[in-house]
């Protein structure tokens, strides 16, 4: 089942004009004091999987009005952008066409709009696109001073006026995750006892611990992996399953969810649709790592530039392979750009570990190519979802693979959490 962005009021952090408060659960109402008139540009940054994109359109939701009073001193139409840009103008005439058909407005009355913040650019996971990108849509305020723009990003980015900082805070206690557990199966329409919420959250917990990097070092869980295994539970459920089978490592909630989307069958019970279903994985491992490419940073990737490369390949050769990835739910409905199309994944972290583990099945018990291979990487801001990704499945596939000791600092490889999903 394609994952849905259902939101679920969570803390946010706000930081504006050098000062911060902790938000519980923020609504039109008490951000509100934040968007002021002088306001131009919202800032929404943390890291892969903290739930930026929900929020953001949630925002566009609260910027609307739907519901009740608008976001701010009036209602404004959000334009969704979420693709590289070679002229933002005609970008947003596209948009707007889109959306409004005969009834979009000319350049004259498009620019009056976004002057006065009627309209407003929403521009999600711009860290992750390519630099021109990013430089045009930094830009905004060049063309409309008097614009506004909200942007999603891993990363604050370089803007030429003070913003508004939307910060996602983690689920750092079982409290918190059993809560946020409770409500993603109740508005997926599963009601469990509260027992089964516990144990879900317990699961999670225990994968947190044994994931030395990222998050789990201080318990604090980003809503996509409370959402992903909670998922899985509801899906064990509706099977007649136990939870445990539930993920017990944190590479395993992402694999598993894969493995789900590709509907894998129960061992034996199906052999030709487990061997369609490896050789989309196959494919997907593939695709993410044409996606992270040399930055390993998410990004949108070109079919036609992969079937090329991919010639051996009679999978990947294949356009059909790509709409079966995206009617899975692993790859968004892509951007046309000619005779070619721009694909993403739907989720980041899923293509940060899906090319996390084939970057690990390329090194195998290599300690050299490892070395290489995190030399390569390096320490950048924008390939830190990437490096948690590996050195997480490292630990977590250490022992099943043969990974070389060493790797890692020791004292830490101990921590390995039993029983391997069987997607590897």
């Amino acid at each position: 089942q394609v994952f849905e962005r259902i939101y679920q009021p969570l803390p946010v952090a706000v930081e504006s004009a050098g000062l911060e408060e902790a938000l519980a659960a923020p609504g039109p109402e008490n951000l509100g004091r934040f968007f002021g008139p002088g306001v131009r540009a919202v800032q929404i940054v943390a890291v892969g999987g903290a739930g930026k994109t929900t929020l953001a359109m949630q925002l566009c939701r609260w910027l609307l009005g739907q519901g009740g009073q608008p976001l701010g001193r009036f209602a404004r139409l959000p334009l969704w952008l979420d693709q590289e840009v070679a002229d933002l103008k005609e970008v947003v005439d596209a948009k707007l066409r889109l959306l409004l058909e005969e009834y979009a407005p000319d350049a004259e009355w498009r620019d009056i709009l976004l002057n006065r913040g009627r309209l407003c650019l929403v521009a999600d996971r711009l860290s992750e696109q390519p630099k021109a990108t990013q430089g045009k849509v930094c830009a905004f305020h060049e063309n409309w001073p008097g614009g506004l723009l909200v942007l999603t990003a891993r990363r604050p980015m370089d803007l030429p006026l003070p913003a508004v900082h939307l910060r996602p805070l983690p689920l750092d206690s079982l409290f918190a995750i059993t809560g946020f557990i409770d409500r993603r199966l109740r508005s997926k329409g599963g009601e469990v006892e509260l027992q089964a919420q516990t144990d879900i959250a317990n699961a999670l917990v225990q994968a947190l611990l044994a994931a030395p990097a990222g998050p789990g070092k201080a318990l604090g869980a980003t809503p996509l992996m409370v959402e992903l295994i909670a998922d899985t539970a509801l899906l064990l459920f509706k099977e007649g399953k136990g939870l445990e089978e539930l993920p017990n490592s944190v590479p395993d909630i992402y694999f598993s969810y894969v493995r789900h989307l590709l509907r894998f069958q129960e061992a034996g019970e199906d052999a030709a649709a487990d061997g369609a279903a490896q050789a989309l994985l196959d494919a997907a491992y593939a695709l993410a790592i044409a996606s992270v490419g040399e930055r390993f940073s998410p990004q949108a990737f070109s079919r036609n530039r992969v079937m090329a490369a991919q010639k051996g390949n009679s999978v990947l050769a294949e356009a059909q392979t790509f709409a079966a990835l995206e009617k899975a739910g692993l790859l968004q409905s892509p951007v046309q750009v000619g005779n070619d199309a721009m694909y993403r994944f739907l989720l980041d972290p899923v293509a940060e570990y899906l090319a996390a583990f084939g970057y690990a099945d390329e090194c195998g018990g290599d300690r050299q190519r490892w070395r290489d291979l995190l030399a390569k990487v390096g320490e950048r801001e924008e390939s830190k979802g990437f490096r948690l990704a590996l050195e997480n499945i490292y630990r977590a596939y250490r022992d099943l693979k043969g990974y070389p000791d060493g790797v890692y600092p020791d004292g830490l490889e101990s921590r390995q959490p039993p029983n391997p999903p069987e997607l590897i």
